[in-house]
């Protein structure tokens, strides 16, 4: 296998031992292991695994982070310029089997310019409740915000493209949100995300994690919402400039005027919208065929079913444009999100009894 196995530890026990037992069976060019600051009970682990096997083991001074260390490590490989593919992060606490690692490295062997994901099964009886909910809640404000829906949000095992590490490096993040930062990345540059169905493990209800609840839950949606600014943005112009338009076209009957003024608005916000994106280099390659139906599709759709919503709301005799405009564009949000959701998780559902 032509990548590198880099694991993040901290406080680790004899599991990580095993861990590496088992992946140094198997053909991958590297392990490496980024020590982020474990106190000296864990020393005799990793002398352990540099006497026993022949891994790379880096040693931070001082607990840095999750995101720091996955920073490290993707560093060594940079500048050591390992000719490989890519690298294929693993959690160090056991959740990952080696059978689960080696499926993720043979789909990136296939697609080596793709992130690849290990997509857990939260529906498994064995998944802590605060687990479950914390995931359900991230991957529906996860979609809702990039329109991407991503199953498990929150997973540590992934293979990174050697093309993306070092745009994954300049992130900011340096704990847990470093993960939902690169997702947020890969959505931003149009990237290639695969999931791949791994084995469910959760080993004494979590206990061993070291996530934070509440400081890193903090970290990842801030960086979440920080991706909503432009959309926001171009949704308030889009409010207001259908009430200008609704005014200038005043003397139109009021079917056409409420149309043109839709169009119109939609029009604006959506070239300002891709206008912002391309300045900020958001667009990591052409939008294909399909994507420029799927987004057509969906741009006269709003236009469409906006004027019906509206122009239904004026006949009841709601004639304020600004206000009928906002419950419009909420209802429109709201439906359309749901509608994408419901679709794609059905898909998810069906896509996995498929492939049972």
């Amino acid at each position: 296998m032509n990548s590198v196995i880099l694991i993040p530890a901290y406080e680790s026990d004899e599991k990580l031992i095993d861990l590496v037992d088992k992946l140094s069976t198997l053909p991958f060019y590297k392990i490496i292991i980024v020590n982020d600051g474990s106190s000296e009970k864990c020393t005799h682990i990793f002398e352990t695994i540099k006497e026993k096997y022949n891994c790379t083991i880096i040693n931070h001074s001082e607990n840095k982070g999750k995101g720091y260390a996955l920073k490290t490590g993707m560093r060594e490989i940079l500048d050591k310029n390992m000719d490989v593919i890519g690298c294929i992060t693993v959690d160090s606490d056991g959740q990952h089997t080696p059978k689960d690692i080696l499926k993720i490295a043979e789909v990136f062997e296939k697609y080596n310019h793709s992130l690849i994901i290990g997509s857990r099964d939260f529906e498994n009886g064995n998944v802590p409740d605060k687990s479950k909910i914390g995931n359900m809640i991230t991957r529906i404000i996860f979609k809702i915000i990039t329109s991407k829906y991503i199953s498990d949000t929150q997973t540590g095992l992934r293979a990174i493209p050697l093309d993306a590490m070092e745009r994954f490096c300049s992130l900011s993040g340096d704990r847990y949100e470093l993960e939902m930062n690169m997702l947020m990345d890969a959505c931003r540059n149009n990237m290639d995300v695969r999931e791949v169905p791994i084995e469910t493990i959760y080993i004494d209800e979590n206990k061993s994690s070291h996530f934070n609840p509440i400081l890193d839950s903090y970290k990842i949606y801030r960086e979440i919402f920080k991706f909503c600014y432009t959309p926001l943005l171009c949704t308030v112009l889009n409010i207001l400039m259908y009430v200008v338009f609704f005014m200038i076209f005043a003397d139109v009957q009021i079917v056409l005027r409420i149309f043109i003024s839709s169009l119109f608005a939609l029009t604006i916000s959506r070239v300002v919208n891709y206008t912002i994106d391309k300045n900020a280099n958001l667009f990591y390659k052409k939008i294909s065929y399909a994507e420029f139906i799927r987004q057509s599709f969906i741009f006269f759709s709003q236009v469409v079913i906006g004027w019906i919503l509206i122009y239904a709301l004026n006949y009841l005799g709601m004639k304020d444009a600004l206000f009928s405009k906002i419950i419009v564009e909420i209802l429109l949000f709201v439906g359309f999100q749901f509608i994408q959701y419901v679709g794609e998780s059905a898909y998810q559902m069906f896509y996995k009894d498929y492939n049972k």
